[in-house]
């Protein structure tokens, strides 16, 4: 029997989201239908709350999506992940994905790897960007010339998330159709979208993305974990302007470190105090999530 736990080893966010997009296809093609997404923090054995007890035959097959965006996994969090990693529960599935190759000569990882199928994607340097844009444009059927290459190539440099995002607009163009289609197939690029965004003070264009994630019908407790990701990034590099994010896109920093400058520890106190209430709320039928969302998303865009 296959393992159902799955590990993603790669360099960059989106080489991440491509890998884990089409292992959560393919489990929620096997009946696992509720999807639960940590962001790696100190403390993460506290947060991850699993019920081990017997389950019914309509309860819904798990999915536990673990993101160790950090360079190191504290001890007692690395023994957490290995013994949930190596509990048996048909119902439930680890999908676990880090930025740090390095984690792979930690024993913590050497353990979880026995439990888990390892997903590791070769690090794209800036000497190959041409020929991985040009891979992933016969992906998409999107036929480019050679000038149009380049200039893709050029105006992105390392940063295979815009390269990505261009080629998508491509292939939206190539189509012609006026529907939303395009970008259907992946909420991660939208949340990356929607973030970018409202991080330059760019309304308009976050609440049409907005307007895209609510006609997808897309994950919202995935869009609070995103969107307190930012706070939290935020709030570390107000403590330290040289706090180094691994495997992100040098542009989507800049707009990390500009914001950060903009707002205050009070502000982002609010905002993770309405998000918290957003939470919670629209979970018990109290608020209607989008149109709460959307007011955050105001409040964030124009600090």
């Amino acid at each position: 029997m296959p393992n159902r736990h799955k590990i993603i080893l790669s360099s960059n966010e989106l080489q991440n989201a491509n890998i884990r997009d089409e292992i959560i296809k393919n489990l929620k093609s096997e009946g696992f239908t509720d999807r639960k997404i940590f962001i790696y923090k100190k403390g993460l054995h506290k947060d991850i709350s699993l019920n081990d007890s017997q389950r019914s035959l309509f309860s819904e097959k798990e999915i536990i999506d673990i993101r160790l965006q950090e360079k190191m996994v504290l001890k007692d969090d690395a023994e957490y992940l290995v013994s949930i990693l190596q509990k048996e529960n048909p119902d439930r599935s680890i999908v676990i994905s880090s930025l740090n190759k390095k984690i792979k000569t930690t024993a913590w990882f050497k353990k979880a790897a026995t439990s888990s199928n390892l997903f590791e994607e070769p690090t794209v340097y800036s000497n190959q960007i041409k020929d991985w844009i040009k891979n992933e444009a016969k992906k998409m059927d999107l036929i480019l010339s050679e000038e149009g290459l380049n200039l893709i190539a050029s105006r992105n440099e390392e940063n295979l998330l815009s390269a990505f995002q261009e080629l998508k607009f491509l292939k939206c163009l190539d189509r012609k159709d006026t529907g939303y289609e395009f970008v259907r197939d992946s909420s991660e690029y939208h949340v990356f979208s929607l973030v970018n965004n409202f991080l330059v003070n760019n309304i308009s264009k976050s609440l049409e993305i907005l307007e895209i994630m609510r006609l997808n019908k897309e994950n919202e407790p995935g869009i609070i974990t995103v969107v307190y990701q930012q706070l939290d990034r935020l709030e570390q590099l107000k403590q330290n302007p040289n706090f180094f994010l691994k495997g992100v896109p040098r542009d989507y920093t800049m707009k990390l470190k500009i914001k950060a400058k903009k707002i205050s520890p009070i502000q982002i106190k609010s905002l993770r105090k309405k998000l918290a209430n957003l939470d919670k709320n629209f979970k018990t039928g109290k608020v209607e999530f989008w149109k709460e969302l959307k007011n955050i998303v105001v409040k964030f865009g124009y600090i």
